[in-house]
C-alpha cells in the first residue's frame, strides 16, 4: 500500500473518529463505517481502530465486488492516470479524472453493509456532523 493511500485512509479514520468523539460530547451516540477494497487494507484499518480505542464505534467492511466491477474500477483508474497525465501537460481533462464509477459503486456498498445493520436507519442530508459531506449519514430514531 502506498503512502499516499496510507495517508488518505489515515485523514478518512481521524474524521471519523473526531466527529464519534464530537458526538459524544453533545451527549449523542454515533457508529463510524469505513469501506475498504482489500482484506489487506482493512487489517490496517482495524490495527488504528484497536490502537485508538475505537472498537466497535468504527466498523471496517470489505467490498466484495464481483468480475464486472472490478473491471470498471481498473478501467476507471486508468482513466484517472490518463487524465492526470493529460492535466499536468496543460491539457482538456473533462472526460478524465473523475471517480464517478467508483465513488457511486463504494457509496452503495456501504449504504447496503450500514442498512443490513441498522434497517431502520433513515438518510440524514443537512445538519451533518461537524458540517462534513459524508458518503452517507442516518440516523436511528
Amino acid at each position: 500500500m502506498g503512502v499516499a493511500v496510507t495517508q488518505r485512509l489515515n485523514w478518512i479514520f481521524i474524521k471519523i473518529a473526531y466527529a464519534l468523539e464530537f458526538l459524544k460530547g453533545q451527549g449523542q451516540e454515533g457508529i463510524g463505517y469505513m469501506l475498504v477494497m482489500t482484506p489487506s487494507i482493512k487489517k490496517r484499518v482495524q490495527m488504528w481502530v484497536r490502537k485508538y480505542s475505537f472498537s466497535g464505534e468504527i466498523r471496517v467492511i470489505v467490498a466484495e465486488v464481483t468480475d464486472v466491477e472490478r473491471i470498471t474500477l481498473s478501467d476507471e483508474k486508468v482513466r484517472n492516470k490518463q487524465g492526470m497525465m493529460k492535466g499536468s501537460a496543460g491539457e482538456n481533462t473533462e472526460t478524465d479524472s473523475w471517480a464517478t464509477e467508483g465513488r457511486a459503486l463504494g457509496e452503495r456498498y456501504l449504504f447496503e453493509a450500514i442498512r443490513r445493520e441498522h434497517a431502520d436507519i433513515r438518510s440524514v442530508t443537512s445538519n451533518l456532523p461537524l458540517k462534513i459531506n459524508w458518503d452517507y449519514c442516518g440516523v436511528i430514531d
